[in-house]
């Protein structure tokens, strides 16, 4: 099962962007799926509204993997010995969880927080093969308007600029979330 979770992580974006590229399409199975049930077909890729959920939804499905097998990891650190004792002093499963599985658990959620925000801050292939930023610029993240103004517009000297923008506001927000964790630890 860890491996059928994992799976999303190691799979290219590439790939990926384009099979969520099929599902969502105009004629594709999702919309197959929604004329099924008798709802009228959804323009997901072309809309400004659905265009950015479907990113979403292929980030959330690629990250989860990872995440969850760090997860993993970060429970099976927690010695067992803790809730055996909780349970000899009278905790419930809602006490053992506040107590001794989320302090346990705090620098796994420091490492996931940090990590996903990083990874969401750099997404690129997922508007690059899905959208081409578009429609109505509504899924231009930063990277790709990095991308378009270096590549496109052949502003090398902006675009350096706003990775500049996008390399301190990935440290300030690095540096809040380590600062947060430090404050709920002491």
């Amino acid at each position: 099962m860890r491996t059928a979770y994992f799976i999303p992580s190691i799979t290219s974006l590439v790939a990926v962007g384009l099979g969520f590229r099929w599902l969502f399409q105009n004629d594709g199975p999702v919309n197959g799926f929604l004329n099924g049930l008798g709802i009228e077909s959804i323009p997901w890729l072309s809309s400004p509204t659905w265009a950015m959920p479907v990113l979403v939804l292929l980030s959330t499905w690629k990250q989860l993997g990872f995440n969850m097998v760090v997860f993993l990891a970060g429970l099976q650190a927690i010695p067992m010995n803790r809730y055996e004792a909780a349970e000899l002093d009278g905790a419930n499963g809602w006490q053992q969880f506040w107590y001794i599985t989320l302090p346990g658990l705090r620098p796994t959620l420091i490492f996931v927080g940090v990590t996903t925000a990083i990874f969401t801050l750099r997404s690129f292939e997922q508007p690059y093969v899905m959208t081409g930023g578009g429609p109505l610029n509504s899924t231009n993240l930063l990277v790709f308007y990095i991308y378009n103004q270096a590549f496109a517009q052949f502003d090398m000297g902006y675009a350096a600029a706003v990775a500049i923008v996008l390399l301190a506001i990935t440290l300030v927000l690095v540096y809040v979330q380590l600062q947060f964790s430090k404050d709920k630890s002491s």
